[in-house]
C-alpha cells in the first residue's frame, strides 16, 4: 500500500497543505473513504484508510469537526483530507494523535479525487506485490544457503538501489550504517516508542534532509537488531517499506538457521568436552573426527584454561564470541559457568612461558570483556588424554587462585606449590582428618570464645620474628606472647620445634583447601 506521504506527493491536488500530524506521514494507506451526509458518515472503517471530507458534509451531519477528527483517530485511519475551513481545535486534536491532517485547495472535487486515489492504490498494490515476490526469490536462496547478513544486505542494495544498513538492538551501527545517521535515528525513534511498540516497520524523519524505514530483526522472540533503509526526505515510498520487510524476512531466516547450527555445534562441543574429561579415548580416531566437526584439531597439542567472567554486561554467547575473536587458533566452550579455552602449546614450553601466557590471556580478556576475569591454567600434557589432565588442573588453579589471590587472578597450576598436594588429598578425606588432628582444639576454642588463636598462629608461621608478627596483627608484643603461650597449652604443640611448625603450616593450608570446596 502507498504511504500517506506518497499519496500526498502523487495523488492529492497541487496546493494541498499538511497542517498537523507530520510524524504520521509514513503510515500505510489501504483504502480511501469519503464522508457521507447521512449518519454515521463513515461505514466499515477497518483502519489505515485515507478519510476525505468537506465542510459542507460535516455541517449536514451536525457534528463538530474536532469530535469527528477524534473519532477517526480512535478508529485507526492513516490520514484525513479536508476541503473547507479548518478550526484550530480540529488541527490541535489531529496533532495530539499524530494523525496527518491535510487541507485541500478551494473547489477540490472530492468524488474525482477519490477515484484518482483508488486507482493509485490499486496500481501500487500490484506493483508492491511483484516487488516483494522478486526480492523474496532473490534473497531467500542466500539465507537458506547460509550466507551472512552483510551478503544479504549487499544483495538487497544491489537489487533496489536503496541505502540499507544494519543496527544492533540498541540502534548502534553493525553494518553499512553511518554513526551520525544511527545517532539521529536513535533520537528520532525514542519519542515514538509508545506508538511504535517495538514491532512492525515504521517510517521516521531522521534529520531535516533524511527519512527512513526501520524494522526489528528477531530470533527466538528477541529483537537482535534493526534493518534500516534511508532516503532523502520526500523521497520515501511504500516500496521502501516492502524492501525492509523482505530484507527482515531473509535476515530472520539466516539468523534462525545460524542459531540452529550453533545449537547443534554447542551440543557436539558439550559431548566432546565430557568425552575428553571422562577419559572416553578408546577410539581416538572417532574422537578426532567428532572434534573436527566443532573446529578442534586433536592432532595439535593444547594446554587448557578455565576462565570465569563476573560483573560483565555481556551474556555467555557474546563473551565466547569475543574470546574467539581475541584469541586466534584457540577453541572455546562454556562448561557450566566456566569458559574452557584450549590454547595451542608445545612440549618444550617452560613453566615461565606458561605463567606468562596465563597473565597475557587474562589481561587481554579483562581489557575487552568488560568484567572481572579470573583464569586458571593447567600444565602441558601430550595427546588427547592430556587435555583432560590439563583442564582438571586449570579448574583447580582457577578455584584456588581466586581464593588465594583474589577475584581477578591469573594462576598457573604449577605455581600452587603445596596446595596442589593438599587439593589432591581432599577427595580422600585426608585433609579433614589431618587438620582436626593438629588444629582441632584451637578451632574449637576459637569457635566457643570468639578467639583469634588460629589467625595468630598463621601470622606467626608466616613471619620471621615476634616483632614482625605483632606488627602484622596490630597487637602489642606482650599480647602476642600470651596468645602463643595459650596456643601451645591448648594444642599441646611445641612452636619452637621446626618439624612441628611445618606440620602446623600444612594444617593451616589444608583448612584453606577444605574451605575452597
Amino acid at each position: 500500500m502507498p504511504t500517506v506521504e506518497q499519496l500526498w506527493l502523487q495523488a492529492l491536488p497541487p496546493g494541498t497543505e499538511l497542517v498537523a500530524g507530520e510524524e504520521g506521514i509514513f503510515g500505510e494507506v489501504s483504502w480511501v473513504v469519503v464522508l457521507r451526509p447521512s449518519p454515521p458518515g463513515f461505514d466499515n472503517l477497518k483502519g489505515s484508510e485515507l478519510a476525505l471530507m468537506s465542510g459542507e458534509v460535516v455541517s449536514l451531519l451536525g457534528v463538530s469537526l474536532t469530535s469527528l477528527v477524534s473519532s477517526l483517530a480512535e478508529r485507526g485511519v492513516s490520514a484525513i483530507g479536508f476541503a473547507g475551513r479548518l478550526t484550530a481545535d480540529a488541527v490541535k486534536e489531529a496533532g495530539s494523535h499524530g494523525l496527518p491532517l491535510f487541507t485541500f485547495p478551494s473547489g477540490t472535487p472530492i468524488a474525482a479525487l477519490e477515484t484518482n486515489i483508488l486507482r493509485l492504490i490499486n496500481e501500487e498494490r500490484g506493483r508492491l506485490y511483484q516487488l516483494e515476490r522478486e526480492l523474496s526469490q532473490s534473497l531467500m536462496p542466500l539465507a537458506l544457503a547460509g550466507k551472512d547478513a552483510p551478503t544479504i544486505i549487499e544483495q538487497l542494495r544491489a537489487l533496489t538501489g536503496r541505502a540499507v544498513g544494519l543496527a544492533d538492538a540498541n540502534l548502534n551501527p553493525v553494518f553499512d550504517l553511518d554513526e551520525g545517521v544511527a545517532s539521529a535515528l536513535r533520537n528520532a525513534v525514542r519519542p515514538m516508542t509508545d506508538r511504535y511498540g517495538g514491532a512492525g516497520v515504521i517510517g521516521v524523519e531522521i534529520t531535516a534532509k533524511l527519512s527512513g524505514f526501520l524494522g526489528p530483526v528477531t530470533a527466538g522472540g528477541k529483537v537482535e537488531g534493526y534493518l534500516v533503509l534511508t532516503a532523502p526526505r520526500r523521497n520515501l515510498e511504500e516500496a521502501d517499506r516492502v524492501i525492509v520487510r523482505a530484507g527482515i524476512l531473509a535476515l530472520e531466516v539466516e539468523r534462525s538457521r545460524r542459531h540452529a547450527v550453533e545449537e547443534t555445534e554447542d551440543r557436539f562441543r558439550e559431548e566432546l568436552v565430557e568425552s575428553l574429561l571422562g577419559g572416553e579415548l578408546s577410539s581416538i580416531q572417532t574422537l578426532a573426527e567428532r572434534a573436527k566437526r566443532v573446529g578442534l584439531d586433536l592432532s595439535r597439542e593444547y594446554v587448557a584454561m578455565a576462565v570465569r567472567v563476573t560483573d560483565s554486561p555481556h551474556d555467555r554467547e557474546t563473551l565466547k564470541g569475543k574470546t574467539n575473536s581475541l584469541l586466534k587458533k584457540t577453541w572455546c566452550h562454556y562448561r557450566g559457568d566456566i569458559l574452557v579455552i584450549l590454547h595451542p602449546a608445545v612440549a618444550a614450553m617452560p613453566a615461565a612461558g606458561l605463567r606468562q601466557l596465563a597473565r597475557e590471556v587474562a589481561q587481554r580478556l579483562a581489557s575487552n570483556l568488560a568484567g572481572t576475569v579470573a583464569l586458571g591454567l593447567g600444565r602441558y600434557y601430550p595427546g588427547a588424554g592430556g587435555i583432560r589432565l590439563s583442564l582438571q588442573e586449570a579448574e583447580q588453579a582457577l578455584t584456588l587462585g581466586v581464593r588465594l589471590f583474589g577475584p581477578g587472578s591469573a594462576t598457573y597450576f604449577g605455581d600452587l606449590g603445596v596446595y596442589r598436594l593438599l587439593f589432591s588429598l581432599k577427595t580422600a578425606g585426608e585433609l579433614e582428618a589431618f587438620q582436626q588432628e593438629y588444629l582441632g582444639r584451637l578451632l574449637e576454642y576459637d569457635q566457643k570464645h570468639g578467639g583469634e588463636l588460629i589467625a595468630t598462629l598463621d601470622a606467626r608461621l608466616r613471619s620471621n620474628t615476634i616483632a614482625e608478627t605483632a606488627e602484622t596483627l596490630h597487637i602489642h608484643r606482650n599480647t602476642l606472647l600470651y596468645r602463643l603461650q595459650r596456643i601451645q597449652e591448648i594444642s599441646g604443640q611445641d612452636l619452637e620445634d621446626a618439624e612441628t611448625r611445618l606440620i602446623l603450616h600444612l594444617a593451616l593450608r589444608a583448612g584453606e583447601a577444605i574451605r575452597i570446596g
